[in-house]
């Protein structure tokens, strides 16, 4: 299957759903750079984070994202084909002040 022609409520769905390796490669493919970046972004007002805190705050994103059966990647209902993005920043920018 090709992976990267899914929309991301598609590819999010097929994720939680069935659990498929490669399309979690997609997801994180897709959307880890949108998390790492906000990560590195919130990481920084407090001084200069190392590479290996935001992998690892990047790791806690996903953490809460698989935790309780994906139970908020299935509760998250898109707006628009682009709102998943901000969404997921807002989880990655909470994950840098749960740690």
């Amino acid at each position: 299957m090709n992976w990267s022609s899914l929309t991301s409520e598609e590819l999010i769905a097929t994720c939680v759903d069935t659990g498929d390796e490669a399309a979690w490669e997609q997801f994180v493919r897709r959307f880890r750079p949108v998390m790492a970046g906000t990560v590195l972004r919130t990481a920084r007002r407090f001084g200069n984070p190392a590479p290996q805190l935001v992998d690892d705050l990047t790791q806690e994103t996903y953490l809460k994202l698989c935790a309780n059966g994906c139970r908020i990647l299935r509760e998250f209902k898109a707006r628009s084909e682009e709102s998943i993005f901000g969404w997921l920043k807002t989880v990655a920018f909470s994950s840098v002040f749960q740690v």
